[in-house]
């Protein structure tokens, strides 16, 4: 999907609009409407602690397209974190444009102005990022911390240390993504039959 929290990169900032979420699964369920196809939504998280609070309606439209006759279901995992690499965290204007992006002023301006709102609107930050293979000779000191704590050992603040190390690794940096959930959401969609189980797990042949 396009967004996977209440507020994303992914679309227009409107603080009391939709939540985006919601906006990018009734896209993908119009989709599988338009077309005929089964659709498979991978996954079904809500990053932020604002964001959990959209879980009952997003299965309830899972649920409503299932009745019309729509072939959905989504995958879950039995915990509230998620893997990735660190550069899931840049929105899609900012990734157009790396490496160039990463030592531009204004594009960096932008982009710290577009984090700090979402931190605080949304719940979610650089204190949920923790490093598990940072893919670097001179970060993988830091694989198993948090991104607050190596900005405070690195004499950086969160953001520069953050720029950092995407850019020494480019982009590949593994991360750890704490609250992409709450463990309440997790028992509502592993009681729900649309679910798939997964384990968003990747072989780690580095790092913690």
């Amino acid at each position: 999907m396009k967004a996977y929290s209440a507020l994303s990169g992914t679309y227009p900032l409107k603080i009391y609009g939709r939540p985006h979420n919601l906006l990018a699964l009734e896209e993908m369920i119009q989709l599988a409407r338009d077309t005929g196809v089964r659709l498979q939504l991978s996954h079904l998280i809500f990053v932020g602690e604002r964001t959990w609070e959209t879980c009952s309606e997003a299965l309830d439209l899972i649920t409503a397209a299932r009745r019309e006759g729509l072939d959905i279901q989504y995958d879950t995992y039995a915990y509230h974190c998620g893997t990735s690499v660190i550069n899931v965290f840049f929105p899609k204007w900012f990734l157009a444009g790396v490496p160039e992006t990463y030592t531009d002023t204004t594009s960096l301006m932008r982009l710290r102005m577009e984090i700090m709102l979402i931190k605080s609107l949304l719940g979610f930050g650089f204190q949920d990022i923790q490093i598990t293979d940072a893919r670097h000779p001179d970060l993988n000191q830091f694989n198993g911390m948090f991104l607050e704590e190596i900005a405070q050992a690195r004499g950086l603040d969160t953001f520069e240390n953050f720029i950092d190390m995407a850019r020494l690794s480019r982009g590949r940096a593994r991360v750890l993504n704490h609250r992409y959930s709450s463990l309440e959401n997790v028992q509502m969609l592993m009681q729900d039959p649309a679910a798939l189980f997964m384990s968003d797990a990747t072989p780690a042949p580095a790092g913690v």
